[in-house]
């Protein structure tokens, strides 16, 4: 998973693309994508997420 890990910082709006492991998720930051850790995120009550299909999530921490 290491290799594909997905850049973000605390405040970014990561859409979840696959959440089927429970400590690693795929997700969308804009144009890119990767795996970040679930543990890091959570459900975010942005205006803008068309929920519940994809799920967006508001980082907590920054992995970068």
């Amino acid at each position: 998973m290491a290799n594909r890990e997905l850049a973000f910082k605390a405040g970014d709006v990561i859409k979840v693309l696959d959440a089927s492991n429970k400590d690693w998720w795929w997700g969308q930051i804009d144009d890119e994508e990767g795996w970040f850790p679930a543990s890091f995120v959570r459900l975010s009550s942005h205006p803008l997420s068309p929920l519940p299909t994809p799920l967006c999530f508001l980082c907590l921490f920054s992995l970068i």
